[in-house]
């Protein structure tokens, strides 16, 4: 075979095996056009669909947020636990109105006085037990020549200087012997741990306006100058670095005098209110109510409040054995359901409560106040602030992942993959 044969015969053999390849891919391309036009019509549908849906979001947003509605609304089973609830929370301030005496002064005749041997008696244990406590045998600075100023003892033993009117006149203070508790600082069931010490300790009074007087032991306790409290206040802290068990013993004896008036006829004015309101404080202090009736009144408004939380707290630990995974996609979302259900019920056994009230005044009850649910109307507040927020942070997380779902679509799903042959 000649050159020019050989040279025919390859690339006869070349444009064959051209021609084949050619044929394979044209039979391969025929193979994959039923992918290719479904895979292209599932595309431009999911085009289409994303056009519609970026020129109205919000008809998509509110069809979310209008299957939530219906998904944590409420039920038969959620209207029984309503009533059930509703009825509980109703019947719970009935009862406990009837079993208190809300925003009644203490019968002051019931008390014992204020000089009683009994009270007495008790103070004089009382310092005593405080004098064993800080007593130590080697330490000679109980000695008032020892260290300048009032000694840990004399501090204990003596009488407290916010106890004395004498000499106040020359100030005029307008301060008695009916008044003083509810004019001096000293006396404040709560601002007496910090004024009352002070005053101890550096032998001042300090009344309700801040104004302080130094007062004088000789020959008898009675009112001497007017300095400012925070001269007093350098003087107590120089006294106490001098002697740390002074301190103390400022504390114990402020805790034996509070006590020993507490439960006295005269009483003690209510905690804080004399420095902030100095005149209602005077004027309910007239009226004999004092520090013993407020905690009397503090102490029916938690149980007001304890016993409306307990009966939530059971409501929505029954409530939660409905939960059913299949028809709610986060257990976040079924407790939507339970907080409306403790929510609505506070709201219409609180609203009874206050039109019960509200009829009693027309009717002329001018004491009709004392029979608000206030311990419940607390916790309502309470409820409606962190329900209201968590309903709003599950709902927005729903209607976020689900439009988020509705977005990104199932697409991926429908396309055909393309296989290699």
């Amino acid at each position: 075979m000649t050159d020019f044969e050989s040279e025919i015969l390859s690339i006869s053999q070349r444009l064959g095996a051209a021609f084949r390849e050619q044929d394979r891919a044209i039979r391969k391309l025929s193979n994959r056009l039923p992918l290719v036009s479904h895979n292209a019509e599932v595309l431009k549908a999911e085009t289409i669909r994303m056009c519609e849906l970026s020129s109205n979001p919000q008809r998509v947003i509110q069809e979310i947020d209008d299957e939530f509605c219906r998904m944590t609304g409420l039920d038969k089973t959620d209207f029984i636990f309503l009533a059930v609830a509703t009825a509980f929370q109703t019947a719970r301030w009935i009862i406990i109105d009837c079993m208190t005496n809300f925003g009644d002064g203490a019968d002051r005749d019931e008390r014992i006085d204020h000089d009683d041997k009994a009270i007495k008696d008790a103070e004089r244990e009382s310092i005593d037990s405080a004098t064993d406590m800080l007593n130590d045998p080697q330490d000679m600075r109980y000695r008032s020549d020892v260290i300048r100023g009032r000694t840990w003892r004399e501090i204990l033993s003596e009488p407290v200087p916010f106890d004395v009117i004498d000499g106040s006149a020359q100030f005029d203070l307008g301060m008695s012997g009916k008044n003083h508790r509810e004019m001096t600082l000293g006396h404040d069931p709560i601002l007496g741990w910090f004024f009352g010490v002070i005053n101890i300790l550096t032998d001042t009074t300090t009344i309700k306006n801040g104004r302080t007087f130094i007062m004088s032991r000789r020959p008898k306790l009675h009112f001497s100058s007017e300095t400012i409290f925070t001269k007093a206040l350098k003087s107590a802290y120089a006294s106490c670095r001098a002697d740390r068990k002074r301190l103390s013993a400022a504390i114990a004896k402020e805790a034996i005098h509070l006590k020993s008036d507490f439960f006295s006829k005269a009483g003690l004015p209510i905690p804080v209110i004399t420095a902030v309101l100095p005149d209602l404080s005077s004027s309910l202090y007239k009226e004999n109510y004092d520090a013993l009736c407020f905690a009397k009144d503090i102490g029916i408004v938690a149980m007001q409040a304890q016993t409306a939380i307990l009966i939530n707290t059971i409501i929505a630990q029954l409530h939660g054995y409905f939960f059913d995974a299949n028809k709610y996609p986060s257990r976040e979302a079924f407790e939507v359901k339970t907080r409306k259900i403790i929510l609505y019920s506070n709201i219409i056994a609180e609203t009874s409560n206050v039109i019960s009230v509200a009829i009693r005044s027309l009717l002329g009850d001018v004491s009709a106040w004392k029979h608000l649910d206030f311990g419940g109307l607390l916790v309502l507040l309470w409820r409606i602030i962190k329900d209201v927020d968590f309903m709003y942070k599950v709902r927005e997380d729903f209607v976020s992942n689900r439009f988020k779902e509705i977005v990104v679509g199932d697409y991926e799903r429908r396309l055909w993959p393309l296989k290699e042959n």
